[in-house]
């Protein structure tokens, strides 16, 4: 079963599921997250629910897609622009229009951030190579200069296919009985670790890790 929702929402299913033995080898739940938010809640048995014990035997039946893992990224740097994004977050016009009572949603900003880099440098390197400034005038040309490159930028590294598609950071990770374990696939093959699927930031493919009986 594949659940777009939040945390709570996941849990309610899980505590009806439990109780109609829904929670057995044979079943799977697939919780798709698109990055880690306070809005989306926290996955997971959490400290006093009273069906804490219910809760921790379900979720061994659930899969945690995260479709933005930042923890692929070593050289994401997101705390160090977390305080000045949030100051700028909470200034007019925004301040009215947004519930400021959450985190602004970092991933989006990075992004945003990160491509402004990619495309001064794209330009950079444009003006001190061509001869015929006219090139700047296409927008085609400016574009495959995006292609099939990693960027290194102040908030990490982002990576372009040959389509000019940004090559994923997602991986699924499931509950061991006390939190989420996602590993590592470049050592999956090697030291056994404990996800199911993941993408190589490097290469932009997927692999199967180990698999939990």
């Amino acid at each position: 079963m594949m659940f777009c929702g939040p945390s709570w929402s996941l849990r309610n299913l899980l505590i009806q599921a439990h109780s109609r033995n829904m929670t057995t080898d044979e079943y799977v739940y697939i919780a798709a997250l698109p990055f880690p938010y306070e809005r989306y809640g926290t996955f997971g048995p959490e400290a006093g629910d009273q069906d804490c014990d219910v809760i921790r035997a379900a979720y061994k039946s659930v899969l945690l897609f995260t479709a933005i893992d930042e923890t692929l990224d070593p050289t994401a740097n997101l705390s160090a622009f977390a305080p000045e994004w949030s100051r700028l977050f909470r200034t007019d016009p925004f301040y009215r229009n947004m519930d400021l009572r959450e985190p602004p949603p970092l991933p989006f900003l990075a992004t945003t951030h990160a491509v402004l880099e990619m495309l001064a440098q794209v330009v950079n390197e444009t003006v001190s190579t061509i001869k015929n400034f006219g090139t700047l005038n296409s927008g085609a040309a400016l574009a495959q200069q995006f292609w099939n490159r990693t960027f290194q930028t102040t908030t990490g590294y982002i990576s372009l296919d040959s389509y000019g598609d940004r090559k994923p950071m997602n991986s699924f990770a499931f509950f061991d009985g006390a939190q989420f374990q996602v590993g590592n696939v470049s050592s999956t093959y090697n030291n056994g670790c404990t996800s199911y699927m993941q993408s190589c930031l490097s290469s932009g493919l997927f692999a199967f890790g180990s698999k939990r009986r």
